[in-house]
């Protein structure tokens, strides 16, 4: 159960989105705040007290060299991170333990 009223995290801006995410007290979104408009997972480091006026944002996996990524999903202490590598699905898991990433070799079906 909620423990207070919503709080807003990051004020609405035209074209930038935010998908967050929490995981062991700490929040984490995909968003593509970034430079090149591309998606990027971050972690969000609150810098002073509890509310989220001035964060820090750690890039954990982004959009580069022939990779978008697309989506997140976090579980128990990994993130499913759904992209395309060079245009074809890619799936890949994160350790957010150790930051170990493992590629998952999708069937040629799936990745035509």
């Amino acid at each position: 159960l909620p423990m207070g009223e919503p709080v807003v995290v990051f004020p609405r801006q035209h074209g930038i989105e935010w998908y967050l995410e929490h995981w062991n007290g700490i929040f984490y979104a995909l968003t593509n705040f970034s430079e090149n408009g591309e998606y990027r997972f971050v972690r969000m480091h609150r810098k002073f007290g509890h509310d989220f006026s001035h964060v820090e944002l750690k890039t954990m996996v982004e959009s580069r060299d022939g990779y978008i990524l697309e989506d997140v999903d976090l579980f128990h202490d990994y993130c499913v991170l759904f992209g395309r590598r060079y245009g074809k699905p890619s799936v890949s898991v994160l350790n957010m333990t150790s930051g170990a990433i493992s590629n998952i070799n999708l069937p040629n079906h799936v990745i035509g």
